[in-house]
């Protein structure tokens, strides 16, 4: 871990450390981490095969976080990940882009057609959201949890126009950060049998 943080210290590319075994993962991942003083990105192995789990899992939303990063226009500094991890798929640039939904304050959006995009994607409507897969509607207010996030989504509506986009903590519903546009990912890990990028 100190001699990946030191090359990350003098790489301008992503630094993509493999290891060989997961039961070091989570151990490898903490060290890096405090030895650069930084958070690093994470791309995790699944427990389980890509159609037995769905939008809610963990791991599919750590995995699914590192490649919408990868993409962006800041990527990852270091990526942890193991071998075994490598060998699951992994959604493409198409299906990336054709699962995602780019929304902004100011933006016109119904609210029912929305909604319908999010349940048609296995989101579950529940009354107050907690897990990444849900979404809650109050009046002119939609939380949204997108899988690659760490933190849900709070939108406030004035009719079909959006007037905010904020994220807030599960547990105290506190709003810590607004937004001015924010990319919805929904990606199904069960539609990833058999394709790699």
């Amino acid at each position: 871990a100190l001699a990946a943080a030191a090359l990350a210290e003098r790489c301008d590319e992503p630094v993509v450390v493999v290891l060989p075994r997961p039961a070091d993962f989570d151990e490898y991942v903490d060290d890096l981490q405090t030895f650069l003083g930084r958070s690093v990105d994470a791309f995790p192995a699944w427990d389980t095969l890509p159609q037995e789990t769905d939008i809610t899992d963990l791991v599919f939303g750590r995995r699914l976080r590192t490649l919408q990063r990868l993409q962006s226009n800041a990527p990852p500094e270091v990526i942890v990940t193991t071998i075994a991890a490598l060998m699951q798929p992994t959604p493409s640039r198409a299906e990336l882009a054709e699962g995602t939904r780019r929304i902004g304050v100011g933006d016109e959006l119904d609210q029912e057609e929305f909604q319908n995009w999010l349940t048609s994607r296995s989101f579950a409507l529940v009354t107050g959201i907690q897990l990444p897969g849900e979404f809650a509607v109050r009046g002119g207010i939609v939380d949204v949890y997108p899988p690659d996030r760490e933190d849900p989504l709070r939108i406030e509506f004035f009719g079909d126009e959006i007037e905010s986009i904020r994220q807030f903590d599960v547990e105290s519903q506190r709003t810590f950060e607004s937004e001015d546009a924010v990319d919805i990912v929904v990606v199904s890990p069960a539609q990833q049998n058999d394709k790699t990028t």
